[in-house]
């Protein structure tokens, strides 16, 4: 499951896992991921299923359809989620982006 705050490079960061172009991603100065979306493909002989997920602190969604696509997200990552991606723009962590962490269902 990717996490992290809007235009940091989640779909990317699932496209380079995935080995695809399968999420959506392009320079924007609106975010592109707005709903929680599962893609999967097989990478080296295994099925591999990655998660996206809207921006914490979304400035499009509010922040009970922040948390609601958040659970979206882990109902989709059945059996799991194994892993959590927390991405960030490289050179920073900002204190949003620790109390994002906090919010994350658990």
């Amino acid at each position: 499951v990717l996490v992290g705050q809007e235009r940091v490079g989640k779909s990317s960061a699932g496209n380079t896992i995935l080995g695809k172009e399968a999420f959506d991603c392009k320079i924007s100065s609106s975010p592109v991921t707005l709903c929680s979306q599962k893609l999967e493909a097989d990478v080296q002989s295994r099925r591999i299923s990655v998660v996206d997920t809207p921006g914490l602190f979304s400035t499009r969604l509010s922040t009970n359809m922040v948390k609601a696509e958040m659970l979206k997200a882990l109902e989709l990552s059945f059996p799991g989620p194994h892993i959590f991606l927390l991405v960030l723009q490289l050179g920073r962590f900002t204190k949003q982006e620790q109390e994002g962490l906090k919010s994350l269902p658990t």
